[in-house]
């Protein structure tokens, strides 16, 4: 297996697509693994990374408190691999919070909490739990597209503003964006909170929302919030309209008429008689897989290659070890 995590590391190194004079740099928290640094703060440290750069990132964990301090650097991992066949159990890239710079980017990681104390970020592929920027900071221009996430803004003090926020899966709330479009996420919350909270001067449009325990509220939004709010498909049945925002799909969506039968990331691909199928602005589905930029299972990042299947025979023949590896090209 060893041999096969090496071999990952050096295909994602190759698939990697960088401006000309980018450099990119590989981390290991493993300090016997060879990299060229084992931490964030050790990389930010070292002159040779330049603002551009890309730090490739090993499967392993990044605990602590980790800072961009250098702009516009290019954070990659493998994927998060939820419900990827047969390699559900791959080794990750886990942060326990991670602190984004100017015009920064995370993709295919697992992260607890990712702060935007910096604009012109972007948050891709990634499975998280948090998405907020720092108290009494707002961060703008920041693209959140293609996550399992939970909690994207806080109610305390932190703002997003002028954000796209679309095909996420989301387990728990958007809270505080302003001037945002949210736009073909699935929402799943099995709380009483409300999913949506708190925007204004935003575009929300051809989600899914499922409300949770509260099936006649998935909205909690201020009438002169001047949102625009069109084409989703919510838990709240048409008993219950919400007459402040009657453009919307009142069909009492719920995981079993909406979503296909299964336990992992896939469950959220849609049944073929979906409530949700024909319902978005363009004539196709709502929800994370809808729209030109549908949600990619396993977290992986474009252009990046990655091994679906492995052969590994437990014992040598004739002093060689023949592995055999299936690897595919996650090109969009």
């Amino acid at each position: 297996m060893k041999t096969c995590k090496l071999l990952l590391a050096a295909l994602l190194a190759a698939g990697t697509l960088l401006p000309a004079n980018a450099a990119t740099w590989r981390l290991n928290p493993n300090p016997d693994a060879g990299a060229d640094f084992t931490s964030i703060d050790e990389a930010m440290a070292d002159d040779r990374v330049k603002e551009g750069d890309e730090l490739l990132l090993d499967p392993g964990t990044y605990s602590g408190d980790n800072k961009l301090t250098k702009n516009r650097l290019t954070l990659t991992g493998p994927g998060h691999f939820l419900a990827q066949d047969g390699w559900s159990n791959i080794d990750r890239v886990i942060f326990d919070n991670i602190t984004l710079s100017e015009g920064s980017t995370i993709q295919g990681c697992c992260v607890k909490n990712v702060l935007n104390t910096n604009s012109n970020s972007k948050i891709l592929r990634c499975k998280i739990e948090n998405i907020y920027p720092q108290e009494k900071v707002t961060a703008s221009n920041v693209l959140i597209e293609g996550n399992y996430v939970r909690n994207i803004g806080s109610f305390y003090l932190r703002h997003l503003n002028d954000c796209k926020i679309r095909n996420n899966i989301i387990n728990g709330i958007i809270c505080r964006a302003d001037n945002s479009t949210v736009q073909y996420n699935t929402f799943t919350y099995a709380d009483k909170t409300v999913p949506i909270q708190s925007l204004s001067y935003s575009t929300i449009t051809d989600n899914v929302i499922l409300g949770g325990e509260i099936f006649n509220r998935v909205l909690n939004l201020d009438t002169t919030s001047n949102n625009t709010i069109v084409n989703n498909v919510l838990s709240v049945t048409a008993d219950n309209i919400d007459t402040a925002y009657p453009d919307n799909y009142y069909v009492g969506a719920t995981l079993e008429n909406t979503f296909i039968d299964n336990i992992t990331g896939d469950r959220y691909l849609l049944r073929d008689d979906s409530v949700a199928k024909g319902k978005a602005t363009d004539g196709g589905e709502c929800g994370a897989f809808g729209g030109s930029h549908p949600y990619v299972l396993s977290g992986i990042p474009t252009n990046m290659p990655s091994i679906t299947e492995a052969k590994i025979p437990s014992t040598p023949t004739d002093g060689k070890l023949a592995i055999t590896l299936k690897i595919a090209i996650q090109n969009e």
